[in-house]
């Protein structure tokens, strides 16, 4: 091993980082979905995923809050129910096509919209796990594939000119739910 002199000459290339944080794009946005199934007043079932926000919910929420654009004031869970394609990437997933050609709503649940997100900022995030989104199931067995984080409250609604801004489907695959079992879902996006 060759040592250093004190008198020898040493070049290098010293190059400095303009972000802050390290890399460039390091402000990344993630969602959390925790689906939790009741029957019967009993936890039955658990499963968590995480997934990042569609290229549509990043272009509104830049539009809206550095841009001065049109701000949805409002936002609903969503549920799916069937098996969709992978829920990443999300690059080319938009409100009006990801329901009329890569999923299925489920509606039979007892509300009579769909349920409102009711979300709280706290620590570069915002959850609504103070009040999770409740559905209470009306029909006969049937299943569930995921949810959906979108800025329109009308069941079926598949119209463009509203958001989807994330969706997950569950882990472990369908989920299968009874008349009157409740299935809860927490939304956690946080950035990073």
């Amino acid at each position: 091993m060759s040592q250093i002199k004190m008198m020898d000459k040493i070049g290098c290339d010293v190059t400095r980082n303009r972000f802050i944080g390290g890399e460039e794009g390091n402000l990344k946005a993630y969602v959390t979905y925790r689906f939790s199934q009741f029957r019967n007043g009993e936890l039955i079932h658990f499963q968590e995923n995480h997934n990042t926000v569609t290229s549509e919910g990043k272009q509104h929420l830049l539009s809206s809050a550095i841009d001065n654009g049109t701000r949805k004031t409002a936002w609903y869970v969503a549920l799916v129910s069937n098996d969709g394609p992978p829920p990443s990437p999300l690059a080319s997933h938009v409100y009006d096509t990801f329901f009329q050609t890569t999923v299925t709503e489920f509606t039979d649940y007892s509300a009579a919209t769909r349920v409102a997100y009711d979300g709280v900022v706290s620590a570069d995030k915002i959850t609504n796990i103070a009040n999770k989104a409740s559905f209470t199931i009306n029909a006969a067995t049937k299943d569930v594939y995921g949810g959906a984080l979108v800025s329109n409250s009308t069941k079926s609604d598949h119209t463009s000119g509203d958001i989807l801004m994330s969706w997950a489907a569950l882990p472990g695959g369908v989920l299968d739910v009874q008349v009157n079992d409740v299935l809860n879902i927490e939304i956690e996006l946080a950035f990073a």
